[in-house]
């Protein structure tokens, strides 16, 4: 694999994880250490930091290497843009347990309840 501008401060990567179907497509420094850049990527797949375990892919798709020295920091392996990072969850969640927006509990508000607010999309929209 060819590795280039690796002088760049940041990098482009795909983010992939054995908890999502879907890729990600993110930013990031690569000044960030290991354990920081877990830190972040819990934001983007829904696994626990302490439950990563990351794998670099090329741009090409073959496997590069583990992202496993906790202190390291990102560039000082050879992520480069267009590269994967694939994140192997290891806290027993499932494929696609976070992505079932039917078991998120949605907030409900009676009509009453609504009438008697303050701001309401309707008092909104007829001010304009």
């Amino acid at each position: 694999m060819e590795v280039t501008g690796l002088s760049a401060p940041t990098v482009t990567v795909f983010i992939s994880s054995s908890l999502n179907s879907f890729r990600s497509e993110k930013r990031y420094s690569r000044s960030l250490t290991i354990a920081e850049f877990k830190c972040k990527l819990e934001l983007v797949v829904g696994s626990p930091a302490s439950c990563m375990e990351l794998e670099l892919y090329g741009a090409d798709e073959k496997f590069c290497c583990k992202l496993d020295q906790e202190d390291a920091l990102l560039g000082s392996y050879p992520v480069d843009n267009g590269c994967r990072i694939h994140v192997i969850d290891h806290s027993g969640a499932r494929l696609g347990e976070y992505e079932d927006v039917s078991k998120v509990e949605k907030y409900r508000i009676s009509q009453e309840a609504y009438d008697q607010r303050v701001v309401t999309l309707e008092r909104v929209l007829d001010q304009e």
